[in-house]
């Protein structure tokens, strides 16, 4: 579908994340204005527990923003190798 009621293709990437870890729903999801509250443990402990996971996810698991949970990744100072978050 074309035109003005077609969805963005970044809206599309978005909606293909959330089916595959199971949340059928496209209602928009509320936002807030203030910085995430996730604590420094939760993404290490995530990660921890399974190295693959990929950012979309971990922010998706958390409900904050993948570039949120990309930061945090980064201040827990893991690097990508090979697909596998490593520190």
């Amino acid at each position: 579908m074309f035109g003005e009621d077609a969805i963005t293709a970044r809206t599309c990437q978005r909606w293909f994340v959330k089916f595959c870890l199971g949340d059928l729903s496209l209602k928009d999801e509320l936002r807030s204005e203030r910085s995430s509250d996730v604590h420094y443990e939760v993404p290490c402990c995530m990660i921890g527990k399974d190295p693959k996971l990929i950012s979309s996810e971990v922010g998706f698991k958390l409900g904050i923003h993948q570039t949120t949970a990309l930061d945090h990744i980064k201040r827990l100072n893991f690097v990508s190798k090979l697909c596998v978050l490593c520190q």
